[in-house]
């Protein structure tokens, strides 16, 4: 059902798709910056196969701790280094929370067990919305934090998140309020409109740029 790492993938593809491109010359990103930011990109570039698929836990696993390991390098003391660490870590979160809703409480048509609407399924609705949340509001800082720099127009332009993303992390807290919903009141017709948000939200996520695509623009904006 949900393309595996479909949040955090299209947040990290679109650093180099922003919709802010500002004005000046201004200074270059720096070395150190790039190279740690250019490294979670490379990490990620697997996760484009995701996208469209069914989660599979196995190679996403092995994905996630490529990426893990390059965002945990991201050194704290810089603040755009500091809020990238923060939503990585976080997006990888949320996608061991899918991974776990997609097991415990799908059936093939993408609709909520009517015997699983407790424990772990109910669990993992709770966590990935919360998640959800964290993310946003970590994606809001850090684009503030670029909006202030004095990084050169076009490496501000490559790290602002394009409204398309927010739009779907949108879609996909909607999807999972109603997921919530359905859980709490055991309605059917709740869980088809929840199971039609969710695919609403992942056609919004396959329709962004690739992570591919978001490497070869961070390169061009910010090298």
């Amino acid at each position: 059902m949900i393309g595996a790492l479909a949040v955090v993938a299209a947040g990290l593809a679109c650093w180099g798709c922003g919709n802010d491109a500002g004005s000046g010359v201004g200074t270059a990103l720096g070395a150190e910056r790039f190279k740690a930011l250019d490294a979670i990109l490379v990490a990620s570039l697997p996760l484009d196969k995701f996208r469209y698929v069914q989660v599979d836990a196995t190679p996403l696993a092995a994905v996630a701790r490529r990426v893990r390991t390059a965002c945990d390098a991201l050194d704290k003391r810089d603040a755009l280094l500091r809020q990238t660490r923060r939503g990585c870590r976080l997006g990888l979160e949320l996608n061991e929370q899918v991974v776990v809703f997609s097991v415990a409480c799908l059936r093939s048509r993408g609709q909520v067990h009517g015997r699983a609407v407790t424990g772990e399924c109910g669990r993992s609705i709770v966590k990935i919305r919360s998640l959800l949340r964290r993310i946003v509001l970590g994606v809001r800082q850090r684009d503030r934090v670029v909006r202030r720099s004095a990084f050169a127009s076009a490496c501000r332009h490559a790290l602002m998140t394009p409204a398309a993303v927010y739009a779907g992390y949108a879609a996909y807290s909607r999807a999972f309020a109603l997921f919530a919903r359905a859980v709490r009141t055991k309605s059917g017709a709740t869980s088809r409109e929840a199971s039609r948000a969710l695919v609403t939200a992942d056609a919004k996520n396959q329709r962004l740029p690739s992570v591919k695509r978001g490497l070869e623009e961070f390169r061009s904006g910010c090298a």
